[in-house]
């Protein structure tokens, strides 16, 4: 029988449409053999961790393959929770960041085939016919999805909270982290994360972008929020994604969050005034040894890690909050710093950050890999985040290139480390070339010597 199965799934299309009197005969055969739709999933893991550079979202819609797996996953509601399930439970075994990724990738992707079913090639008619995107979640989750898929604010941000809340108070303590719990589903959308790492280190009457938009929610006559409640929320909900499960560590964190971020922002406030180094200039420089005297974002940050009870990759990005609202209050190394600390958990010496991969060994090459990846998710997510928080155009762009500028120092650095080994891959070079093209387009770093050189460097290498 088993033989029978593998030979009707080799003499399948790569992809499949489903219409609307048939269901694709691909999910015919998961109903028959699951081990089939688990293999699927390791395949595309699998190569998802061998090729770093791959941006998953754009992938599952331009991969042939891939995109017929997800048409196939929206005509099998049942299918798709049950892929959900398969990663969370290898990432929850692994803590693998590629798995976490791969699994948001899916999600993400089967929301935008039911909100753009034409742009993945679907009739328009046949879109209108597929199931609510409620269909695809629990019962119990239903409402935290419509808060999920909605706009970012801060009072959406509290609806959020609340909705989360009612819910973990009636989950028992061996659900809170399954794959049909509220957490499973919140993990999947990042971007509601960093915008509360964003409140939380946010100044008051600040003019810089996203911390002017939230103190501007916050003091809104029409709006109303108290900010305190704000605060506490955002603590409680930081400290619940890190630790959703021990709730002594939840509860600790939350009090120690409220403490740092109070202290971070008076250390923010006293280096403010200083010019920013970063602009549209063509002379985006990587800071050299000694050049920055300041140790007070390195104190704080080492304060920081000493409340982290355990190695947590959710943990270590909280800082990030830092970058995305207090921008122009940060030099190059501290931007580096925090890149760092949220790639692999160490601090660098922020007057000496070019030993970063000094050790050419394969401990450095991971870091390199890793620090040049998380930077370019990290922009995408900020960039969509972005669309939610900026009314205008202008603004939204200007910001999300000083943004790229200050975050390029640090992906710079990753990238010419790279360039100095001799085994990489070529089409993963490649594919990290043509992402870091994407950028250019972009407008962000035109004409950015460092940039350039770069770019010019893997070109001549790799011959692309």
């Amino acid at each position: 029988m088993r033989s029978i199965i593998s030979q009707l799934k080799h003499n399948l299309p790569e992809e499949t449409f489903p219409n609307k009197t048939q269901i694709p005969s691909r999910v015919f055969l998961w109903y028959l053999d699951p081990s089939i739709l688990k293999s699927e999933i390791s395949d595309i893991l699998n190569e998802a961790t061998h090729r770093p550079f791959i941006c998953l979202r754009n992938e599952m819609h331009d991969r042939t393959a891939w995109r017929g797996l997800i048409l196939c996953l929206i005509s099998s509601p049942f299918a798709f929770m049950e892929i959900r399930s398969l990663l969370h439970y290898w990432f929850l075994e692994t803590g693998f960041n590629n798995i976490l990724e791969l699994q948001i990738a899916i999600v993400c992707s089967i929301l935008d085939v039911l909100l753009r079913p034409t742009r993945w090639g679907v009739q328009a008619d046949m879109g209108l016919n597929y199931p609510s995107m409620y269909t695809y979640v629990p019962d119990n989750n239903r409402e935290l999805l419509a808060i999920l898929t909605g706009p970012i604010s801060c009072v959406t941000f509290l609806d959020l909270f609340s909705c989360v809340n009612s819910q973990t108070e009636h989950e028992a303590l061996v659900e809170t982290v399954d794959c049909n719990s509220s957490w499973a589903l919140v993990i999947n959308f990042p971007n509601w994360y960093f915008f509360a790492t964003a409140i939380l280190f946010h100044r008051d009457a600040s003019e810089e972008y996203i911390s002017k938009f939230i103190h501007g929610e916050i003091f809104s006559e029409s709006i109303g929020i108290d900010k305190t409640k704000l605060l506490s929320a955002v603590c409680q909900y930081i400290a619940w994604i890190s630790y959703p499960v021990e709730k002594s560590k939840f509860t600790s964190l939350a009090k120690q969050l409220s403490l740092l971020s109070e202290s971070c922002v008076r250390n923010v406030k006293a280096t403010s005034r200083r010019p920013s180094n970063i602009t549209r200039s063509k002379n985006l420089r990587i800071s050299k040894v000694n050049e920055f005297e300041k140790p007070s974002l390195t104190m704080w940050l080492k304060e920081f890690r000493r409340q982290c009870f355990d190695k947590n990759l959710l943990y270590n990005r909280i800082p990030l909050g830092i970058l995305i609202s207090c921008l122009d209050s940060l030099d190059q190394s501290e931007s580096e710093l925090l890149l760092h600390y949220a790639t692999a958990g160490d601090i660098l010496d922020p007057r000496n950050t070019s030993t970063v991969f000094l050790r050419n060994n394969s401990v450095s090459e991971r870091q390199a890999i890793d620090g040049a990846r998380f930077v370019l998710n990290l922009l995408d997510s900020i960039e969509e985040l972005s669309m939610y928080i900026f009314k205008c155009d202008d603004a939204r762009l200007l910001y999300l290139s000083r943004l790229r500028g200050k975050s390029g120092v640090y992906l710079f650095r990753c990238v010419k480390f790279l360039l100095e080994l001799k085994n990489l891959d070529r089409g993963n070079m490649a594919e990290l070339y043509a992402r870091l093209v994407r950028w250019k387009d972009s407008g962000a770093l035109h004409g950015c010597y460092e940039f350039e050189s770069v770019l010019s460097g893997i070109r001549l290498k790799y011959c692309l």
